[in-house]
């Protein structure tokens, strides 16, 4: 009877063993398994490292958004800052002056000189700014020159050379000094003229050719100090200024508050400066709004859709006041102008489009088919690129980025690498 309890165990035991050895769990791994198992974790290893190289680019590129807001929110709070504080001293003014003419203590003509000689106040002011803004980086950008010493000397010399020149050719008499006269204010920026002699002698004899003896100085005169503080920016484009000083001059305060701006349409090198003859003559409509424009970003949008826009702008200008507040129109302006260029030139249905944008919920319709028609027939592979400047506070960061092929293949061919790199990792699983 232990005999066969003995059997039965030794029987049992070798069953068990047997079907341990023939469970697919506990079968010994071969090599087909090896390779499998060696191949899904590479394309795992690749999926993990592909995913996060797209969540690192996702998140540079959201904090250079997040930079980007962030300097456009601070620039538009420190120019309504800037507008407020102008407001409220502008409002003291006017109260100051209506509680004096209203009491009898000054007429109007005696009014006019207190307001001059607020103007002489200021005026001298700015040019001691200027003066001793030029001063501080001369001493910064000269120091093994003599610095300070060998700005002055510079500027001293330049000044002397100017005056000799007026005397030499009389017209400092015959035209200088009789402008002084008329323009009395004018004497008040001497010293911000001296702060730019180097830099504006060069230039003194078509400046009085074009700006004084055209009656063009009333004009420019209360912008003089604005001129001197960004005349760095403004001397390479000084020829093309003064050649149309008759469009600019009327529209200077305006042109001067957005120079950063329109600075981007003034490169005279590239394509876009054979277009400056045919916008001239919209220079003084969109000037009174370029406040509005230039706060929603539309200078900086209509850059690279210009070629495409100067054809129509005659009949597009007029209808700009009704998409100032919509910059997704400004962005996309070539889409727009591809697809329903065809109406501005026909006359009929040219004048159907004017009445139209003058509809209640028409700007927002244009703003919506702005960023949902197809863009790959205009732009090609650079649809999904968006037409952009960087932005800093002066427009120096950096170079314009301009839509290329390249930017646009580039961006093609790595959606497909990421969707190729899922559509593995997921059959592997």
């Amino acid at each position: 009877m232990a005999s066969v309890r003995i059997v039965v165990i030794i029987l049992a035991l070798l069953f068990a063993r047997a079907d341990c050895f023939s469970s697919p769990r506990l079968r010994a791994p071969g090599p087909e398994a090896g390779r499998g198992v060696t191949r899904r974790h590479r394309l795992v290893g690749q999926s993990k490292a592909s995913a996060n190289a797209r969540k690192n680019s996702d998140e540079i590129t959201l904090q250079q958004h997040l930079r980007e807001e962030l300097q456009r929110v601070y620039k538009r709070a420190s120019d309504a800052e800037r507008e407020r504080d102008a407001a409220r001293a502008r409002v003291r003014e006017l109260e100051q002056r209506l509680d004096l003419m209203t009491s009898g203590y000054l007429s109007e003509e005696e009014w006019n000189v207190v307001g001059n000689l607020k103007r002489i106040k200021n005026n001298l002011e700015r040019s001691v700014k200027l003066f001793r803004q030029k001063t501080e980086k001369a001493e910064k950008a000269r120091a093994s020159e003599g610095g300070q010493l060998a700005y002055l000397a510079e500027g001293t010399t330049s000044s002397v050379r100017i005056m000799l020149d007026l005397v030499r050719s009389g017209a400092l008499t015959e035209t200088v000094l009789p402008a002084a006269v008329t323009s009395p204010l004018l004497v008040t920026h001497a010293l911000g003229f001296y702060s730019r002699a180097s830099d504006l002698e060069p230039h003194v004899k078509a400046l009085i050719e074009r700006v004084i003896l055209t009656n063009h100085l009333h004009d420019v005169e209360p912008y003089m100090d604005e001129i001197m503080e960004q005349f760095d920016k403004i001397e390479p484009h000084l020829g093309y200024c003064l050649t149309h000083i008759d469009v600019l001059a009327p529209n200077c305060g305006p042109l001067l508050r957005h120079l950063d701006e329109l600075l981007l349409y003034a490169d005279e090198s590239m394509e876009h400066s054979r277009y400056f003859p045919e916008l001239l003559p919209f220079v003084s409509y969109f000037a009174p709004r370029l406040d509005k424009l230039a706060e929603k970003r539309h200078l900086t949008n209509l850059r690279p859709h210009l070629p495409k826009l100067v054809p129509h702008m005659a009949h597009l200008a007029p209808l700009t006041d009704r998409v100032v507040d919509y910059p997704e129109v400004s962005m996309n302006a070539d889409v727009l102008v591809y697809y329903w260029g065809w109406a501005l030139k026909t006359p009929g249905l040219r004048k159907i489009v004017q009445l139209w944008f003058f509809m209640p919920g028409t700007p927002r319709i244009v703003a919506w088919l702005a960023t949902h028609l197809p863009k790959r027939p205009v732009r090609g592979l650079c649809s999904d690129i968006e037409c952009e400047v960087t932005y800093s506070p002066d427009f120096t960061s950096g170079p314009w980025q301009p839509v290329s092929l390249r930017r646009g293949l580039r961006g093609v061919a790595t959606r497909a690498k990421n969707w190729v790199t899922d559509k593995l990792f997921r059959s592997a699983l």
